[in-house]
């Protein structure tokens, strides 16, 4: 069975390879940089770790080891932070080589706090508020979504409404109470999810 686990330096190489290739890494193509392109490249990137000690993968194969690279590094930059924000600030949690650091320079300006695989759907809320004597608060829940070399922002959008009776502040008062436990329970699983996802890609690395 052939080894498929690869070397330090096969990991290393491919690193200092992509450093450069800012359309290889996000994967995005158009009229400069066409699929033929992208699998050139990656052919000659095979070409130079299938001939270094350690093991010898297609460049189909060869990308995939850079995704998979990708999102680990990730999921550990966004475990370390997550942690911090829970005791309040601190130490690193998460120990990050410097070969991790490099990866985090490379990918960015993607998206790395709170750990956004690619293309996941995120909700942003938009608050608008008046200033007519009534405080009304309105919540606009908008969906958004974050990808790799993509990162999305719903701007805050604030406009007049006609003055209402008081009784209408704690009703949206009661629903944005309610709209935020029901983030919060969310949130609480995806982070249980991702702690699952980080032990098990350490455990098959």
């Amino acid at each position: 069975m052939p080894n498929m686990k690869i070397s330090a330096n096969q990991k290393a190489t491919l690193i200092e390879l992509l450093k450069d290739k800012t359309d290889l890494i996000s994967g995005k193509f158009g009229p400069h940089f066409s699929h033929a392109t992208a699998k050139d490249e990656w052919e000659a990137i095979a070409t130079t770790l299938n001939s270094m000690p350690g093991c010898q993968k297609t460049w189909k194969m060869w990308r995939s080891t850079w995704q998979h690279i990708r999102s680990r590094t990730k999921l550990k930059q966004s475990e370390d932070l997550r942690n911090r924000r829970a005791t309040g600030g601190g130490p690193e949690t998460v120990t990050l080589k410097e070969i991790d650091q490099n990866i985090l320079s490379m990918i960015k300006p993607v998206m790395v706090e709170g750990h956004n695989i690619t293309g996941p759907s995120v909700r942003n809320i938009s608050i608008e508020s008046v200033n007519d004597g009534n405080d009304d608060v309105i919540i606009n829940d908008n969906k958004s979504v974050i990808s790799d070399g993509e990162n999305s922002r719903t701007p805050i959008h604030v406009r007049k409404i006609p003055q209402r009776p008081h009784g209408n502040f704690k009703k949206n008062f009661d629903a944005a109470s309610a709209y935020k436990q029901s983030l919060d329970r969310k949130n609480d699983i995806k982070e249980r999810y991702y702690e699952r996802k980080l032990a098990l890609l350490e455990r098959n690395a």
